[in-house]
Parts: structure tokens; sequence; C-alpha cells
């Protein structure tokens, strides 16, 4: 850690919202800019759905990580998505003047938005969606009516329908795109969400834990077959439970996450130095495995906090000359009680002395229950502290003890 204290703005995008769907994380985007009333659904009325007693707006969704422009005039995709609209107005009573439709285009690249697609957005009268329509009949049919691609015919056959015209018609008028890149798209999902909960320090951890709950709420109905739907005050509790936690000001919350047992094994594989130390005095390979994942969870932990403000160097110092100091007195006292020459056993009892005590705090505040351990280890890795009551001799001279005596 360096001398000062660091801050930072935290305007990155944890690579974990990737594992999420782009419907779950659009979940999130409209849950958060929701109202008391809201109930947003997945896979109901559409890919996201917002309904409530006034209004209701259907959002299509369009992943595009290829050339392809769901935009464009000739797209499939464009015209499924008002054929399909026009279906479920049609045939499940949505009530047309309290609807709105939202074409959502999530891109990696910037693409334009075609020009059909841009006047239907553009139309916010009943003559400028009429003219809309017309242009795009004109422009798909031409004035000689010409062969359509059999991938869309179907779709324009029915939209273009002089008996579907008047709800074609007030679809386009109720209908608006929006295009976005995905840097920009998750960029902006953070950014929804610090506003909203107006913070920055734990704002991306708040991120993934709300995604994952939308996630776990979607799918217990999904796996059932049924829709998912989230009511905006539950939402509202959740993200409420979490800033609880989070503004504790007599904790510091830890920001890694559990650590599985393969990669721990590997790091024992390793045979860093706080690794020997535990050779040394013969611990179990379950309190080794316990050992790494405090070790590297404290490590990331300790850098994100300094990251984010949450504590200087100078505090942790004195943590660290804390856990020192402890360490010591529980060497000198068991030296002093156990009248032994089993160094094996008297450093054991060291280690597990010293790692059952967590009332040494950080900064005045209490620290998740694998920091002192991890720190500890950290501290054996440094030889600034060891276990083994000769363990500097014992590592410098790459030897045990009791090989010594054989």
């Amino acid at each position: 850690m360096g001398e000062e204290k660091i801050y930072t703005t935290q305007t990155h995008v944890p690579d974990k919202v990737y594992s999420f769907t782009l419907q779950v994380r659009h979940m999130l985007n409209e849950l958060i800019k929701a109202k008391e009333g809201d109930i947003i659904s997945l896979e109901a009325l559409d890919d996201v759905a917002i309904q409530n007693s006034g209004e209701n707006e259907l959002i299509q969704i369009k992943n595009v990580i290829s050339k392809n422009n769901p935009t464009s005039n000739r797209a499939v995709d464009f015209w499924k998505t008002f054929y399909n609209w026009l279906l479920y107005v049609k045939c499940d009573n949505i009530e047309l003047e309290k609807t709105k439709f939202r074409l959502f285009v999530h891109t990696i690249d910037n693409k334009n938005i075609g020009d059909i697609c841009e006047k239907f957005h553009q139309a916010d009268n009943v003559n400028d969606a009429e003219q809309a329509l017309e242009m795009a009949i004109k422009e798909i049919r031409g004035d000689v009516e010409k062969e359509i691609p059999k991938s869309y015919k179907k779709y324009i056959d029915v939209l273009f329908d002089e008996k579907n015209k008047e709800l074609v018609i007030n679809i386009i008028l109720n209908f608006k795109v929006d295009m976005e890149n995905d840097e920009e798209y998750e960029s902006r999902l953070l950014k929804n969400l610090k506003n909203e909960i107006y913070t920055d320090t734990y704002a991306d951890k708040i991120l993934i834990y709300m995604l994952g709950w939308i996630n776990e709420e979607v799918n217990k109905n999904i796996k059932f077959g049924k829709p998912a739907f989230i009511e905006y005050l539950n939402f509202r509790k959740e993200l409420k439970s979490q800033l609880i936690m989070y503004r504790q000001d007599n904790v510091l919350q830890a920001i890694s996450v559990e650590i599985d047992d393969s990669n721990a094994t590997k790091e024992i594989e390793k045979e860093d130095i706080y690794i020997k130390q535990l050779n040394l005095i013969d611990v179990r390979y379950e309190d080794k495995i316990s050992a790494v994942k405090a070790f590297l969870r404290t490590s990331i932990d300790k850098t994100e906090w300094a990251e984010r403000g949450l504590i200087t160097s100078i505090s942790f110092k004195e943590y660290q000359n804390n856990l020192i100091e402890k360490w010591n007195n529980s060497k000198n006292l068991i030296e002093v009680e156990e009248p032994t020459d089993n160094y094996e056993f008297l450093g054991k009892k060291l280690y597990f002395t010293c790692l059952s005590d967590n009332s040494i705090k950080l900064q005045g505040k209490e620290l998740p229950s694998h920091f002192t351990k991890g720190e500890y280890n950290n501290l054996a890795n440094n030889l600034t502290i060891g276990w083994h009551l000769k363990y500097k001799e014992l590592l410098f001279n790459g030897e045990r003890e009791d090989d010594k005596n054989e």
C-alpha cells in the first residue's frame, strides 16, 4: 500500500456484469427508473415489459454482435418485431392508447438507424405516422410491386394490409427506438444505479448483487415455464437492504468473493512462504485450503478498500502492528505455559491462538471473518512473523528441525 490515501470514482463496469443476459441487465435498468406501482416482466408481453394501471411499455431487445443491423429497411428482425406487436394488439387485448412500443438495440459497434425505423421513431402525430407507413410501403414494394424475400414477406403482407392500417399507424405513433453500443450501455447501467443509491463506494458490488437477485427471481418462474414479474416495491426493498448493509459505519464489507477449491489447491502447489510456514507446523490440508482462501481474499479486499478511499496506509500499518504484537505476546505466553520442545505442537497452538482472536479492528471497524487469518498469513509470507519457533532458521536452511535430528 502507498503512503497516501487513494481514491477512485469506480467508473469501470465489473466483468461479472457480462455473465448475466442482456434481458436481465435491461430489466435492472428499467427497475432503477421505475416508479411505485410498476411491474417489470421478462418474457411476458415482450422481452421486457413495464406494466402498471395507467400504461404499458413493450420492449423488444436485440443484441447485435455481427454486421447485421436490426433497424435497417429490410431487416427481418425489424419487420418481425412490428408483426409481433400487431399480433399482441389484436390477440392479447393490448390497449393501444395505453401502450408504448420500444425497440432497444445493443451493439458492439456504432450503427446507423435505418431510414424507415428513423421515420417511425420521429412520427409524433397521426399524419406523420401515415406518411412514415406510406414511405415504408413505397421503399419495400416500390411503385410497381416487386418480389419481396420470403424471410420477411409474411410480416410485410400482414403489416401492409389495408385492414390493419389503422392499428399499424397507432403502433408507429407509439414507437421509439434506442441504440447503444456495449461500452456506453454498461457504463450507463452503473451510472444509473449510482444516481439511485447516491454512492460510488460499493456501487459495483451492489450492481452485481441486484443482477443476481433479478436472475434468481426470473429463474424461479422461467424453470416452470412461466413469465417472470418483479414489482418495483419488492426491488426497492431488496435494494434498500443492500444499502443498509454497506452503509454500516462500523463494518468494512468484503469486496472479494469466495475462492473455489481448485484455485486454492493450485495456490498450495506453488508453495509460497506462508504455505511453507504451515508445512513446518504440519497443519491439516483443509486448514491450508482455508488459509489460502483467506490469504487471497484479504489481498483483494485491502487493495480495493484503499482504492475506494475506505482505509489509509497509516491505519493499515497500525492494524498490522497490532497483529504482530498479538502474535508476539501469544508466542511468549505459549513458551512459558508449554514447557516442551515439540515445536510443531507449539507452532500449531500459536497459529490457531492468533486466528481465534478477531477483536483487532482496522480503522475502528469490524472486519470480514476471513480477514484476520488472511493478513496473519500475509505477514508470515513476508517472514515478519512465523509459527514454528525456529521458522527463520528452518526456512533459510531449507530443512526441517526433525530432519536434522534423524
